[in-house]
């Protein structure tokens, strides 16, 4: 463009042809300008679609990398909930076979203390041995309160064993089962039950009462100690001052109880026979068949026990349920 313009202003031209000559230069500036805006602009929008295209793989590949991710993370659940489940189903095996066996050995027990319980099959009942606990004395006692015991013991065993009135044999038995084991209370007079008449269920301790000089039962009561501890341990303690000298006292324990005795009443156990010192356990089971200020002649505890005792004199057995 220079050169044209230096050619036309030797040549001296028209003012036309110079203002043609400017025009075609501004034109071919402008051209020679777009073009390069245009490929500058393109250049532009490649890069834009490069980085687009590497932002969208990048994308992918952080998605696929999080979906793995959420795969391995659900397979780890799958084989965590795998193991829980087998360990579950081990301790729920183990755990059911703890049942049975502890089930089978109750049917049991109570098998045996059915045929012991059963009067056409004493013969049998005989020949079972019923495991029990057998309560033993102190071994702090002193000497003579050992001796006054047994001297004491004996006069009451020779008082109770003769009747005036009424001669021959009386086989007793007291059954008593925690609330674990069977929660049982029963009394039997020659194989026969004795009849106990007020509460249904009889919770805590029964009391049946023998008059040795009349051969027959007396009363039968129930201590609920479990429920009613304060009132029910004042009543017992005041009920048994009052048995007379002598009297043959069955006590049996229904579900529980044992573990809620005050002081005064096993000072009023202890007036009939008992050698506890102290509270049992909860639910646990306790038979005694003892003598009104003596010794007594049978006492067991445990979860399910049977104390027997034989009398030598007859007491006629109760027809009618028995109430206090």
């Amino acid at each position: 463009v220079p050169f044209s313009l230096f050619s036309m202003y030797r040549t001296r031209p028209c003012k036309s042809s110079i203002w043609i000559c400017w025009i075609l230069s501004f034109l071919s500036a402008l051209v020679i300008t777009s073009s390069d805006c245009f490929q500058s602009f393109q250049g532009y929008t490649q890069r834009n679609q490069r980085r687009v295209i590497r932002s969208r793989l990048c994308g992918a590949s952080t998605g696929f990398r999080h979906v793995r991710s959420l795969q391995i993370l659900q397979m780890h659940r799958m084989q965590r909930m795998q193991r829980t489940q087998c360990l579950s189903r081990g301790e729920l095996m183990e755990e059911t076979k703890m049942l049975r066996e502890t089930l089978g050995s109750l049917t049991q027990e109570v098998r045996l203390l059915r045929e012991l319980l059963d009067p056409p099959n004493t013969a049998l009942a005989e020949k079972v041995e019923t495991v029990t606990t057998p309560v033993s004395h102190p071994e702090q006692d002193a000497p003579a309160r050992k001796e006054t015991t047994a001297v004491k013991g004996e006069e009451s065993r020779q008082r109770a064993t003769k009747s005036p009135q009424r001669i021959g044999t009386t086989n007793l038995k007291v059954v008593s089962a925690g609330g674990d084991a069977g929660d049982i209370a029963d009394f039997f007079v020659e194989d026969q039950k004795v009849p106990i008449g007020g509460m249904s269920n009889r919770r805590g301790l029964n009391v049946v009462i023998i008059d040795t000089s009349m051969g027959q039962v007396l009363s039968a009561k129930t201590y609920d100690i479990w429920g009613n501890p304060m009132e029910e341990n004042r009543r017992l303690a005041k009920d048994f001052r009052a048995i007379e000298e002598d009297s043959i006292v069955l006590v049996a324990l229904k579900d529980s109880g044992m573990e809620n005795l005050d002081g005064e009443a096993l000072h009023a156990l202890q007036s009939i026979g008992s050698t506890l010192e102290g509270r049992l356990a909860f639910r646990q089971g306790y038979a005694l068949i003892g003598v009104k200020d003596g010794e007594a002649l049978a006492e067991r505890k445990g979860p399910m026990v049977m104390a027997e005792a034989k009398l030598k004199f007859a007491v006629r057995p109760p027809q009618a349920p028995v109430r206090a």
